[in-house]
């Protein structure tokens, strides 16, 4: 596929993992930009924390 081509095949589910301890700033800071990014690319998705 093509950069900045998309596809229509729709995401069914994302895991992410990384740090929860919630003592590096950095850790937090860069699952939050991943997320916006993903947002981005569908507004309607949604997050769950475990």
């Amino acid at each position: 596929m093509k950069k900045n081509q998309k596809s229509n095949k729709k995401i069914k589910s994302i895991t992410l993992l990384g740090s929860s301890s919630g003592r590096n700033a950095g850790d937090a800071a860069l699952l939050n930009s991943i997320m916006a990014d993903l947002k981005k690319l569908d507004p309607n998705l949604t997050f769950s924390y475990q």
